[in-house]
């Protein structure tokens, strides 16, 4: 029989199979609700008489064999043998052979691929690149190394550019990196796959050094920097900032913002990550490299000089002159007697006299200056610490139970370290406190201060992870130590808190407490279910601060500097403007609304508030200048020249000038 006559009888038996189950196999006409089911039956088996007479046995064979194992898949190849059957695309019966070939174009179509995350990192990163220049022998190297993830990769290339041997005319280009990957899964494989990265961009050095070549000719003659508009833009700020956020992302260094401190150049790059980074240009190495600037140089030097100077005297009359002996903590000069420490407040002057010995150390000679500033920080944070530990009984307890009773104490005797005489549980829950102390001591071992000197020291600092990373459900006193708006002695969730927890988690986890000395035993952990909670609970908080307070200017700490708990910039601005609109004043920013506190007309026989009482103190609330230069700090982040401008003009009029 001609093949012709089989295609015939098989288009005639397919016509009378549609016309005896009532049209296209595959549809789904309805017969009433009584019927659906012998509709599907009979769906079911006119498509199986289909496949019948388009399949040979051993290719029907497989499809089933594949029905039972997976029976999407074989389902998907059974539609497509069906529509290419109407159209034709078929001579004769399908063979096993055509089948696989159909299924592997199946597989091709569904494949689905899996991506490890063999290391955590959020997408930016920073490095240190180290420059020498040997004018007399031409000669160039560049050493460039990995600051982000330096505890599991480490990446060291050199770079040098000298004369080739042969034609002078000639520029020979001799690359080398060494690579060491440590403390993760597939290290052979991670190796390979970077140094095949390496090998693939090595092209472009030779593009750098020509995109060098084209911007010297175009940016002659180099620019000095105008030294009176520096002192301008942060005359007024003693808090100067060096703070490297280890989730990632946002950095501010002091010789980005702050033309003061490498004055030799207009234009800064690079970040500040750690002590043990390559050192950064000095005034000797800038002497050298520039000999046509010479008179510039030696204004710009001394001008530096005289502006480290200026802050220096500043923190030692404002901040140290006031540092505890023993403690290393500093007195809340708010309180009657002056003896009593906040915690947050101790942990923001430790930050500003670090801050003040980062800008030290990138300069030669500093007299000693960089070393005496980083132990005053140091002494600071184990003071801290070590008043902490004196509670570790408390700590124990909270964990279980999360009572007020039990939390951790927010403020210390200055002189011993020991509780405040008298003071009771009302107030000291503050996870904002234990938070930012987090994440500072993260930032000042990054920069190579050793705080943590044991393993008792460092299972406590893990035992304080543990302590806040059920923020999300754990009520607390916020950072102004008053609860809820009403001033009841009442706690509740509060977003800045939350916002805190969650930063601090983000920069703890994985985190060396020994720094680049340490070990696996000094690493500390988190439970990333937690975070993810307390990440849940503090987008759907924003832009509020509480259930009882509508915002509350501890945002700003949270959503900005020193925190940046939350990447979404939408979100981000939506804070910041409601606190600008809400509690923006001629003074500063109000904490909060109705904020009675150190109000002339606050009750002084009383420590809370009744019911309606916190009417009275509407459009009565103090106002704190400091979030002005939160705000200016805030601009030197976000790059916005017209926000540091303004709030510098509403801040300059508040200052109080001393003679001192």
């Amino acid at each position: 029989m001609a093949d012709s006559d089989l295609d015939d009888i098989r288009a005639k038996r397919m016509a009378e199979l549609q016309k005896q189950y009532g049209g296209n196999p595959t549809g789904s006409e309805g017969g009433g609700e009584k019927n659906h089911e012998d509709q599907r039956q009979k769906q079911e088996e006119m498509r199986n008489a289909m496949l019948s007479s388009l399949l040979t046995q051993e290719a029907r064979a497989r499809l089933n064999t594949i029905a039972v194992a997976k029976p999407d898949k074989a389902r998907m190849v059974e539609d497509i043998l069906m529509q290419n059957a109407r159209r034709g695309a078929f001579g004769g019966k399908v063979s096993e052979e055509q089948l696989i070939n159909i299924l592997e174009q199946v597989n091709k179509a569904t494949e689905k691929t899996t991506k490890v995350n063999l290391i955590n990192m959020d997408g930016v990163g920073y490095g240190s690149e180290h420059s020498i220049i040997d004018a007399n022998k031409r000669l160039m190297m560049l050493r460039t190394r990995n600051l982000t993830l330096n505890r599991y990769l480490s990446v060291e290339e050199n770079l040098q550019y000298m004369p080739h041997p042969e034609n002078n005319s000639k520029t020979l280009l001799k690359q080398e990196a060494t690579i060491t990957v440590k403390n993760v899964p597939l290290t052979n494989y991670m190796e390979a796959l970077i140094e095949k990265t390496i090998n693939s961009n090595a092209n472009k050095g030779r593009q750098a050094i020509e995109w060098v070549i084209r911007r010297m000719h175009n940016d002659l003659p180099r620019t000095i920097i105008n030294w009176n508009e520096s002192n301008v833009l942060l005359r007024n700020i003693v808090i100067m900032v060096d703070w490297t956020n280890s989730r990632q992302q946002r950095q501010l260094s002091v010789t980005q913002y702050n033309p003061i401190i490498d004055g030799y150049s207009h234009k800064t790059t690079g970040s500040i990550a750690g002590s043990n980074r390559s050192r950064r240009p000095s005034w000797s190495d800038a002497k050298k490299d520039f000999i046509e600037d010479d008179e510039a140089f030696s204004d710009a030097h001394t001008q530096l000089l005289k502006n480290l100077d200026l802050y220096y005297r500043k923190v030692k009359r404002q901040l140290l002159a006031f540092q505890s002996l023993p403690t290393g903590l500093f007195p809340n000069h708010l309180e009657p007697k002056k003896k009593v420490a906040h915690v947050v407040e101790n942990v923001f002057c430790a930050i500003s006299v670090w801050s003040l010995r980062q800008c030290y150390i990138k300069i030669d000679n500093d007299q000693g200056r960089a070393h005496e500033l980083g132990q005053a920080a140091v002494k600071c944070m184990r003071g801290i610490l070590n008043c902490w530990m004196k509670q570790a009984v408390k700590l124990e307890i909270f964990k279980g139970e999360q009572s007020p009773k039990d939390a951790l104490h927010s403020k210390f005797n200055v002189y011993d370290g020991s509780e405040v005489s008298g003071a009771d549980e009302v107030g000291q829950l503050q996870i904002c406190a234990i938070s930012l102390y987090l994440l500072t001591i993260a930032q000042m071992i990054t920069s190579g201060l050793q705080i943590i000197y044991s393993i008792d020291e460092v299972n406590f600092i893990q035992q304080l992870v543990f302590y806040i990373e059920r923020a999300y459900r754990t009520p607390d006193y916020g950072i102004w130590g008053r609860g809820s708006k009403y001033n009841n002695n009442t706690c509740e969730l509060h977003a800045s808190s939350i916002g805190m927890a969650k930063a601090a988690l983000e920069t703890m986890n994985g985190f060396n407490l020994y720094g680049e000395r340490g070990a696996s035993w000094s690493v500390v952990y988190v439970d990333i279910d937690a975070h993810n909670r307390n990440r849940t609970t503090f987008d759907t908080l924003l832009p509020r601060e509480s259930a009882s307070k509508n915002t509350d200017a501890a945002l700003l700490f949270t959503v900005s500097w020193p925190a940046f708990s939350i990447h979404d910039t939408n979100l981000v601005q939506t804070t910041i403007k409601k606190c600008i609109r809400k509690l923006r004043g001629s003074y500063g920013f109000k904490r909060f609304l109705r904020d009675g506190q150190y109000t002339t007309i606050e009750p002084k026989d009383k420590r809370f508030y009744e019911a309606s009482e916190i009417k009275k103190f509407d459009k009565n609330e103090c106002e704190w200048p400091m979030f002005f230069a939160l705000m200016v700090i805030d601009g030197l982040f976000k790059n916005n020249q017209p926000q540091i401008d303004e709030y510098l003009g509403l801040l300059n009029p508040l200052l109080r000038r001393t003679t001192e």
